[in-house]
């Protein structure tokens, strides 16, 4: 695992630089929607950055079986960087999500309503409500409160709704492309065929993401009660994934 990581920080990093560099540089791209992949880009870029240099760390330190207190310390904020840089990637693709739905339903209107500027409020809350969502379960965890199924279950049961309603996102555009095509006006035809496709790609790419986000959170969520999931290497390997 920790040559999986280590191969997979500095890529993860270079590649999500690459996506910024190109939607600044190539002019068919600096399209408002793209600043929310550039948002989602950075935080990808800190998961290879911070993140996986972390977790490398304390696997390493797992397979030479050395503990002490400095291991606890960089363990935590491993977790924290984990909940954080996770649910905000997820909140980005919610928000992608929803843009896309409006873009498809509304193309003419789409361009008035989504402003860079209110783009980048968005954005912007996507951050803060993820820097806020790991702090409860952190709080708990350094305090040493037995209460951590509770604090699990309902981790758990966030994701679930997160993923659910990027599900419920794209169903909606489903059902709006399905109408686009009883459209003849071409240009508008053209424009929504455009849209469509741009829905496609971010739909992958939220089918890529949610998976990994699934075995973390049943691990989490089932330690308390099935020994199996308690073991160190059931749980790195589920956190690795993601």
């Amino acid at each position: 695992m920790v040559a999986i990581v280590s191969i997979a920080s500095p890529a993860a990093v270079i590649l999500n630089i690459l996506v910024i560099a190109a939607v600044r540089s190539r002019k068919e791209l600096q399209k408002n929607p793209n600043i929310l992949l550039s948002s989602m880009a950075v935080a990808d870029i800190l998961v290879g950055a911070i993140n996986m240099p972390l977790s490398a760390t304390v696997d390493f330190v797992i397979s030479r079986q050395v503990f002490d207190d400095r291991i606890c310390l960089v363990d935590l904020l491993n977790v924290y960087f984990m909940h954080a840089l996770t649910t905000c990637t997820l909140y980005h693709l919610i928000l992608i999500a929803w843009e896309r739905n409006q873009a498809i339903r509304n193309c003419y209107e789409h361009k008035v309503k989504m402003t860079r500027s209110r783009l980048k409020k968005l954005a912007i809350t996507a951050w803060f409500l993820a820097a806020l969502t790991p702090i409860p379960g952190i709080v708990v965890t350094a305090q040493g409160i037995n209460y951590d199924f509770i604090i699990e279950a309902i981790s758990a049961f966030f994701l679930l709704i997160l993923i659910c309603l990027i599900l419920y996102f794209y169903l909606m555009v489903y059902r709006e492309t399905r109408k686009s095509r009883l459209i003849t006006q071409v240009t508008v035809l053209v424009k929504t065929k455009l849209e469509n496709r741009v829905a496609m790609t971010c739909a992958l790419a939220s089918a890529a993401v949610i998976p990994s986000v699934v075995p973390i959170a049943t691990v989490g969520l089932l330690g308390d009660l099935y020994p199996g999931f308690r073991k160190s290497s059931v749980f790195r390997s589920a956190e690795t994934l993601l």
